[in-house]
């Protein structure tokens, strides 16, 4: 899986876009999301996913290129699909590969999405005091997504051997 292209918070300060630094920490910022109903957590990503389509190309000072408006369609279909009460707004930023990352982090879990066109996407989740990250790749059929979704709303309980 790709990493994020190094300089994304300077770039998004750079274009007066919000970083999850803006708001404390990230924990604090995914949490005051949280408590969004569905439409306005939908409203927001959907504004994010807007904002991100109409960067121009070179975005990032590196010559990257624009996000493809199937790319962000694609998305944000995604991130309606994925929805479930009591799961953070993500971190949503653009890539240098004109791809769209998805991340949460979430009761010690963290999962990763990169977005790099229609039925194009790739995975990383970590989960909570586990050793071995799980990744792949998801056409269509995104149930394994929605798995490690379900996952992020659930408290960790942590048993000392």
């Amino acid at each position: 899986m790709a990493s994020r292209a190094s300089g994304t918070i300077l770039e998004h300060t750079r274009l007066g876009l919000s970083t999850p630094f803006d708001h404390g920490t990230r924990g604090l910022w995914s949490e005051s999301w949280s408590l969004l109903s569905r439409n306005e957590w939908l409203r927001s990503v959907r504004n994010r996913l807007k904002v991100l389509g109409e960067l121009p190309s070179g975005w990032d000072g590196y010559g990257a290129p624009r996000i493809a408006l199937e790319t962000t369609l694609f998305a944000q279909q995604i991130l309606q699909d994925l929805w479930i009460r009591r799961l953070p707004a993500p971190d949503v930023s653009a890539m240098s590969s004109g791809g769209i990352m998805i991340e949460w982090q979430s009761n010690g879990h963290e999962l990763s999405i990169e977005v790099h066109g229609p039925y194009a996407t790739s995975f990383l989740f970590e989960r909570a005091g586990a050793e071995e990250e799980e990744e792949g790749c998801v056409g269509s059929d995104i149930s394994q997504l929605q798995s490690y979704v379900a996952e992020l709303t659930q408290p960790t309980i942590m048993i000392a051997a």
